[in-house]
Formats: structure tokens, C-alpha cells, sequence
């Protein structure tokens, strides 16, 4: 079907744009082209909301020990980092991975990311009476002071935004999404000297690097070595020095390592899916595709393994269609 087919179109693009990249990094990639195996061959739908409400269960509890954590910081751990509540949100960036230590890969905002989508699927659960009001509005509860403590920007934009997206309806929500993403992915070029001056220097520093082999890129993998091991950048009147190893935007990660055809196709396959979740009306993947398309202005999943398993398992078994439904 469409849905397997682009997933296959989205993960192979690295291998057929391999140029002089490292076969290694094809290791995450190809990988992935199992889950589009595992879609084509097995049905989910028969317990989608089984799924979806073991995931809601799984952040209810993630969301319950940051803040137990936080809390713990903040009341006695704290005095030994120096932490207080005040400069822990002024200096939010670093002190809240004091409250992650726990977790393997506490990526502040990929886990605000994984919340969110928790936040749908509770808006889901409720419409098919599976979940009462109350156990929705306290995992929103949670999801805003768990937001607040992990300090992404990127989750208190679309925090804000899903509730009013979702109020819409398929035909509104259809017709506005995508105009809505091209005005947030404007604001955010515009303006990303002023957001962040590392991703600045970093997009710049790509841009640059792109120019000189555009049509095919470097080869995947590439952009590592591409980019300068460190990028100095000036934080409270000091040069700061921080180690980068790719773009931190995963359409610029096509283009530099895949080029402008490589792009063209990943686009494509994006298009393919959206297609796919309107013609569905899948309302829950067409916000998650909407939320995953603003997380790759900031970030690049489909470098970082951990991203990319919850995205291909949402594409696999969360964007089934419920038969009962």
C-alpha cells in the first residue's frame, strides 16, 4: 500500500544516495526498512487502542518520576549542583538533564516530542470512550508541568497548537496544516539567529558546504565530517566551543548528504504519507506528521536511532485504521 511504500522510499534514500558516504551508516537506515516490512505483513488494527493506551501508560509514568526527580532536586539534590528553582529555569538548557539522569538518552526535546504524541492519543482514546475525562486531563496536567521542567521551545509551540488543531475539523485541519508548517518553518529561519545562535552558525556552516556539490550531496553519512568538529560561538561575553556532528535540521542532512534529488525524494515520500492520512482521514497520524515535520526544522531523527524507532513504530502500528472504529 502507499503508507509501506513510502516508508520504504523514506529509509532507502541514504542507500541509493550513498555516493562516497560509509557504508557503516547505512546500518540505521536499512534497519528501519523492517518496520515496512513488518506493516505489509501484519495487521494492527485489531488492537490499535491496546497500543495506544500502553503508550499513554509508559509517559504517564516517564512524566511521574521527572517530576518526583525535579522535585527531589530541587528540595535536597540541588544544594550539592547548586541548582535552585530559580537558576534551574534560567539555565534551563543544562540543569534539566539533572532531572533525566535515570534515563538512557535524555534528549529533553525528542522526549517532549514522545509526550505530545501521548497527548493525542489520550484526545483519541477519549472520543472512543477508552479513557475517562478525568485520566485525560491528568496526563494533560502532567504533560504541562513535565514540558515545563524539560524547557523545550520546540513542545510549548505545538503544546499550544495541538488543542486548537484538534478542535478543528478534518476538512479545516486539512486545509490549514500545511500552511500553518511553511509560516512556523519561515519564522524559524528568519529568525533562528535570534532563537539559537549555534544552529545559526551550524545551518550556515552546511549551507555553505552544500553550495560546492548540490544535485548529489556528499554521500550519506557524510555531514560529520563535513562540518567542523567544534563551532565557537560567543554565550555571556565567552567564546564557548560545542562539539557538533550534524546539521541539526533534517532537511538540510538530505541535501548535504543526498542532494537536491535525494531531498526531492525524501519530500515526496512525506507527500505520499500526508496523502495517505487525508485520504484516510486519519486525524492522529495527520498531527503527528505535522508535529514530526516541525521536529525536523530543529532536529534530525532519522540520524538518532532512538527518534527514529518511535517514528517508524508510529508509522507501523499507530497509523493503522482501527476496523472497529
Amino acid at each position: 500500500g502507499p503508507r509501506q511504500i513510502a516508508m520504504l522510499l523514506l529509509f532507502s534514500i541514504p542507500l541509493v544516495f550513498l555516493g562516497k558516504g560509509e557504508l557503516s551508516k547505512l546500518a540505521i537506515p536499512l534497519g528501519f526498512i523492517m518496520f515496512a516490512i513488518i506493516s505489509a505483513c501484519i495487521d494492527f488494527s485489531a488492537i490499535a487502542e491496546r497500543i495506544n493506551k500502553i503508550y499513554v501508560t509508559v509517559f504517564f509514568v516517564m512524566m511521574s518520576i521527572t517530576i518526583i526527580s525535579w522535585i527531589s532536586l530541587i528540595l535536597y539534590d540541588g544544594y550539592f549542583y547548586d541548582i535552585g528553582i530559580y537558576n534551574y529555569f534560567v539555565e534551563i538548557k543544562t540543569t534539566s538533564h539533572t532531572t533525566l539522569f535515570w534515563l538512557y538518552y535524555p534528549h529533553t526535546t525528542y522526549l517532549s516530542f514522545f509526550i505530545l504524541i501521548g497527548g493525542i492519543f489520550c484526545w483519541e482514546l477519549y472520543n472512543t470512550n477508552q479513557i475517562s475525562k478525568t485520566y485525560g486531563l491528568i496526563y494533560g496536567l502532567f504533560a504541562v508541568c513535565t514540558l515545563l521542567l524539560l524547557g523545550s521551545r520546540f513542545a510549548l509551540i505545538i503544546g499550544l497548537l495541538l488543542p486548537l488543531f484538534w478542535k478543528l475539523s478534518f476538512k479545516t485541519l486539512r486545509n490549514w496544516l500545511i500552511p500553518a508548517w511553511l509560516s512556523i518553518f519561515a519564522g524559524i529561519m528568519y529568525s533562528i539567529g535570534e532563537l539559537d545562535a549555534q544552529r545559526a552558525q551550524l545551518w550556515k556552516t552546511t549551507w555553505a558546504a552544500l553550495k560546492e556539490n548540490s544535485w548529489f550531496g556528499y554521500g550519506t553519512g557524510s555531514s560529520e565530517t563535513i562540518l567542523p568538529d567544534t563551532l565557537v560561538f560567543s554565550r555571556t561575553g565567552m567564546d564557548t566551543h560545542l562539539e557538533v556532528n550534524h546539521p541539526h535540521n533534517q532537511f538540510l542532512t538530505y541535501l548535504v548528504e543526498n542532494g537536491i534529488l535525494g531531498g526531492l525524494l525524501f519530500v515526496a515520500a512525506i507527500v505520499l504519507l500526508l496523502h495517505h492520512f487525508i485520504k484516510t482521514r486519519n486525524k492522529t497520524m495527520l498531527l503527528i506528521s505535522f508535529m514530526t515535520l516541525i521536529l525536523m526544522i530543529i532536529e534530525t531523527p532519522f540520524k538518532t536511532t532512538t527518534s527514529l524507532y518511535a517514528i517508524s513504530f508510529l508509522l507501523t502500528v499507530v497509523s493503522v485504521i482501527n476496523k472497529r472504529a
